[in-house]
């Protein structure tokens, strides 16, 4: 059993986080899977239905429309825009290093955590104490092409209408 973070599930985080700095979005989309593409595009159409353009369009088709990798929807300009700064406002600016302890949540899942260079203790017991103006948690899926980024939590989110956390509500902690 590996006791570091994967190398690579580490690089396909930096690349994503990259491309939400850099503003690509069709990057930051090709790094992500499509669970989290479908609960992105959920979000968005919920978030929006009461604008005209948006509630003139079927939801469903509409989420499924915006979260393809391509699209030529007169709404996805905007949609883009809106999903990379969104994306943006949940990583830190700064250098970020990475925690390097491993978080297998499953044999596909992993979490990366990055932090702000100099800011956080060697050891981090408790995530739940993480600045989020400090750290960043991504949770990777290992995929046919690779790891893609699949959550900003321990678990995948749920499509729906609006998309819930992965986090389970019903724990006591």
């Amino acid at each position: 059993m590996q006791d570091f973070v994967s190398p690579e599930a580490l690089m396909a985080a930096y690349r994503w986080v990259d491309a939400v700095r850099t503003n690509d979005f069709f990057k930051m989309w090709i790094h992500t899977d499509a669970n989290l593409r479908l609960c992105e595009a959920q979000l968005w159409v919920h978030a929006n239905q009461a604008f005209p353009d948006v509630a003139a369009e079927d939801r469903d088709q509409l989420a499924a429309d915006m979260a393809r990798l391509s699209s030529s929807h007169p709404l996805r300009q905007e949609f883009e825009r809106l999903r990379v700064a969104a994306n943006a406002e949940s990583i830190p600016s700064g250098d970020l290093g990475a925690a390097t302890a491993r978080r297998q949540v499953a044999d596909d899942l992993e979490v990366v955590i990055l932090i702000l260079e100099g800011t956080v203790p060697q050891i981090i017991e408790d995530e739940t104490l993480l600045d989020p103006e400090q750290s960043c948690l991504l949770l990777m899926r290992l995929t046919p092409e690779g790891w893609l980024v699949a959550g900003r939590d321990y678990n995948p989110p749920v499509p729906g209408w609006p998309p819930e956390s992965g986090t389970p509500r019903d724990i006591i902690p």
